[in-house]
């Protein structure tokens, strides 16, 4: 509740019109849906394009994902963490490229707040990449594996399947790689369309030690499956020591 109305004002005063809103209530038990009913007054012209999907029951962040990809029909979605922020003109910039060609996916650059260290970069020059370049360049961390901040063909993830593993953290880990490994075309935008929030009491800041190693140990199995799917050699893709 202390971040929703800056995250959904953000995505209400996006300068492309034509959007579809889907927000899950995932048994929250705070005022976010409240807060976010509110805000939405101030934008009339956005209240026919929002959905908004209560759980019954709280599920998780791959749970709420999975919900509002199901429930999508745009050509392309977008998925945006309720405590982050969005560029105005985020998705005009992301749309763009998609006039020329349907890439399977646009990533844009991104900016963090409040965050003691560097999270990953997007180390890509601007412009489109194909066929082998995409998971090259995604094992060599030029791209950054969040799920958000990325603009992804709906068809494209439904016929390959990326929805998000349940029960687990680190689960953009997982999607990003099987992402890489499945694309054929991206996009790679370097402005910054996505402000990306250290906050405390996220989930990312709460997780214990034993659910860390648990999902650890999911992740790294889940990855040798996609490996395998995919016929990729594990050598072709460890880092030089």
């Amino acid at each position: 509740e202390k971040y929703i109305e800056r995250c959904a004002r953000s995505a209400f005063e996006q300068t492309y019109k034509d959007l579809e809103y889907i927000f899950v209530d995932d048994c929250t038990q705070d005022n976010s849906i409240v807060i976010l009913k509110r805000v939405l007054d101030d934008y009339p012209d956005r209240k026919g394009q929002v959905k908004i999907i209560k759980h019954e029951k709280n599920g998780g962040l791959s749970v709420a994902r999975n919900t509002a990809l199901d429930a999508a029909t745009g050509d392309y979605i977008y998925y945006l963490d309720s405590d982050d922020e969005l560029a105005k003109d985020c998705v005009e910039q992301m749309v763009a490229p998609l006039s020329q060609y349907k890439y399977d996916f646009v990533v844009a650059d991104y900016k963090s707040v409040g965050f003691p260290v560097p999270q990953p970069p997007l180390n890509l020059s601007m412009g489109a990449y194909k066929g082998k370049d995409i998971l090259d360049s995604y094992c060599k961390g030029d791209w950054y594996m969040m799920a958000w901040n990325k603009l992804l063909n709906r068809r494209f993830c439904l016929s390959h399947h990326l929805d998000f593993y349940l029960g687990i953290i680190h689960e953009d880990d997982l999607w990003s790689f099987h992402l890489a490994c499945c694309a054929t075309s991206m996009y790679v935008v370097k402005n910054q369309c996505y402000s990306y929030y250290r906050n405390k009491g996220s989930i990312m800041s709460s997780s214990s030690a034993e659910r860390e190693a648990s999902s650890s140990v999911i992740v790294l199995r889940e990855l040798r499956r996609i490996m395998a799917q995919y016929h990729l050699a594990a050598p072709m893709y460890e880092r030089p020591q």
